[in-house]
């Protein structure tokens, strides 16, 4: 399924993002982490993204971009498993990603994995991963598209 939604500022792309990570809060019978792939420009809204998605999966504190870090853990309330978010700007391939312990992340499906930058590592994200890509189209504005297989 493709969706295209043009967001006005920041606050309409974390609320569209809430709602999305409420929707997969609900999901049952997963057998693997829940994969997240956000592509686009510096500055066109994935950490945003990554913050409003956080609160509607209930994340405990503030969702800050791992950029110098590369990967920020942060512990999911009720729903159990952790939220990770990864920036894959740094690295250079799969097995850096790897590297990060990325197999046994993805082996819990409690788990819930946003990975910034997934073009240097998507030969091993699954096929069922939600890709959102952002594109600036105003100083505010964002056209954020979905592919969700």
């Amino acid at each position: 399924m493709r969706l295209k939604i043009i967001s006005q500022n920041a606050k309409e792309t974390q609320k569209i993002a809430f709602i999305l990570g409420q929707a997969i809060r609900k999901e049952k019978g997963r057998r693997t982490a829940r994969v997240i792939a956000l592509e686009g420009n510096l500055g066109s809204g994935k950490t945003i993204f990554t913050q409003g998605l956080a609160k509607g999966l209930k994340v405990k504190g503030r969702v800050l971009s791992p950029t110098f870090i590369l990967m920020r853990p942060h512990q999911l309330g009720k729903f159990q498993g952790c939220f990770y978010h990864i920036d894959s700007y740094r690295l250079k391939g799969e097995t850096d990603l790897l590297n990060l312990d990325f197999e046994t992340i993805f082996k819990e499906p409690k788990n819930i994995i946003v990975i910034e930058w997934p073009g240097r590592v998507k030969k091993i994200l699954p096929q069922d991963a939600i890709w959102i890509k952002f594109k600036i189209i105003g100083k505010l504005k964002r056209e954020i598209s979905f592919l969700i297989k």
